[in-house]
């Protein structure tokens, strides 16, 4: 048995929404882009015992942004005069003490 809800995990065999009781491989769910869809399997007998469910959470990727393309590369400005650099600071006077 599989169940399903759209916002948590349909907690026994008889909560949610109904996808299939039997035997499947696979299944079609029609889910819309950037959804979220909660599922539940449980295992029954025909004794009508059921099994802890195997809890499963599916994400739909939203639909994809088209990319900004420029028709023209920007390029970073470089000033017109740049700054020379400053020569550095004279080294502080020695002292000798001679004794």
């Amino acid at each position: 048995v599989v169940r399903w809800l759209p916002n948590h995990f349909p907690a026994g065999v008889k909560v949610g929404k109904l996808l299939f009781r039997g035997r499947k491989l696979a299944i079609k769910v029609g889910l819309k882009p950037g959804s979220i869809a909660y599922f539940s399997v449980f295992a029954t007998d025909v004794n009508g015992n059921v099994s802890r469910p195997a809890r499963i959470r599916v994400v739909v990727p939203g639909k994809a942004r088209k990319k900004l393309v420029t028709k023209t590369p920007v390029k970073p400005k470089t000033p017109t005069n740049p700054k020379k650099p400053s020569p550095p600071p004279p080294p502080p006077p020695v002292v000798v003490i001679t004794g």
